[in-house]
C-alpha cells in the first residue's frame, strides 16, 4: 500500500480522523436534526486529510 513506511505523525494524524469519524457517527446518531452537518464535516476532514498526507507525500 505504501511506498514508504509511514511517519509516526502520518499514523497519528489519521488515527485521529478515524476517531473524529467515529465519535461524530455516535454524536449523529443521537441527534437526527445535525445529519447533514456531520455528514458534511466528516467528509471535509477526510478530504482535507487526505490533501495533506498527499502533499507531503510529495516533497
Amino acid at each position: 500500500m505504501f511506498k514508504r513506511k509511514p511517519s509516526l505523525k502520518e499514523i497519528l494524524f489519521f488515527g485521529l480522523v478515524l476517531t473524529n469519524i467515529i465519535i461524530e457517527i455516535l454524536e449523529a446518531t443521537m441527534d437526527i436534526d445535525l445529519f447533514w452537518l456531520f455528514s458534511l464535516v466528516t467528509v471535509a476532514i477526510v478530504i482535507l486529510g487526505f490533501n495533506i498526507y498527499g502533499k507531503s507525500k510529495d516533497q
